[in-house]
């Protein structure tokens, strides 16, 4: 009977994830002066992003478009704030060998996993690339159901091994599938175990730390142990932007106040878009291997409200 094996596959990298939303707030309406007809004025405003997503996980030294505006798609005048929300989570490095790398659990049921410390260990489109052409097939039979598997068979002399890469085929969720049966070249099935990364607790079971960028208390600052944050993941900030609380210049267009919300510094005219706040998030050399397998998302959140007669006269 021929030897079967199983290669349990593993993929752990910096993965620096980046999301927007947007918080609109004060629809208002007016009158018109035709006598007995009154009209809705249409306040539509919106963060306007420009968001160049990567196909790979970030590795230090990457920097990746996230351009962040506001867009008056409306016909009234509006002023208008944006905070931008950073929320960063760790994973638990692994060492006990010698290794540097992430700890890994593999369960055998997803609800096991129900809990806000585990995170899906996930695999890349490139990498299912580079695993075909190190000579991994596609392989179906009897393989579990929503799970794609690849085949790799090395023979060596008498002995044929087969090496197995699994994921969830709609999340590319790791799995390690492990063949079952007498018969190594078709197995009669395959025991699934899912895999996860754990994240690492910030305190009283938190696993996620969040903050207001520009404000004093950065509390990602606590939670990042490589001294200064973001002296490794830097937001670049667009021209005419200012954030080191001086005096108003005369060319800013957005001001990072004490509340940590940028101003934009004018009435933002109906059906126009705004100078651009941020251009980029880029991860600096400096970071190594300190956020590896880290989640680190940016959440522009903005308000706008109308500009009133009396703030209209004094722009």
């Amino acid at each position: 009977m021929k030897n079967k094996r199983k290669i349990a596959v593993g993929a752990a990298a910096l993965a620096v994830v980046l999301v927007s939303a947007g918080t609109f707030a004060w629809f208002s309406t007016t009158d018109k002066t035709e006598p007995n007809i009154f009209q809705m004025d249409n306040f539509d405003v919106t963060v306007t992003e420009d968001f160049d997503t990567p196909d790979v996980p970030l590795n230090p030294g990457m920097d990746v478009t996230k351009e962040v505006g506001v867009t008056n798609a409306g016909n009234v005048d509006v002023l208008v704030r944006v905070k931008l929300e950073e929320a960063l989570s760790l994973l638990v490095q692994d060492d006990t060998d010698g290794v540097d790398k992430l700890k890994v659990e593999y369960l055998a049921d997803k609800a096991d996993a129900a809990g806000a410390q585990y995170v899906p260990v996930s695999i890349s489109d490139a990498m299912i690339t580079a695993y075909t052409k190190a000579g991994y097939a596609s392989y179906s039979t009897n393989t579990p159901t929503d799970v794609t598997v690849y085949r790799k068979e090395t023979t060596n002399g008498d002995n044929t091994v087969y090496s197995y890469l699994a994921y969830v085929t709609d999340t590319k969720q790791l799995v390690q599938v492990t063949p079952q049966g007498d018969n190594a070249a078709t197995p009669d099935s395959f025991n699934v175990m899912y895999a996860y990364n754990e994240r690492k607790d910030a305190g009283s079971g938190q696993y996620t730390v969040t903050a207001t960028h520009g404000k004093d208390d950065e509390v990602l600052d606590t939670y990042y142990a490589d001294g200064t944050f973001h002296d490794v993941v830097t937001l670049n900030f667009a021209a005419n932007v200012q954030t080191d609380g001086a005096a108003l210049g005369t060319d800013t267009v957005w001001y990072l106040a004490d509340d940590g919300y940028f101003y934009y510094t004018k009435a933002l005219k109906g059906e126009s878009i705004s100078e651009p706040l941020l251009q980029s998030v880029s991860i600096r050399e400096a970071a190594g291997n300190a956020l590896k397998g880290a989640t680190y998302t940016i959440t522009p959140v903005m308000q706008a409200v109308q500009v009133g007669y009396d703030a209209a006269a004094a722009t």
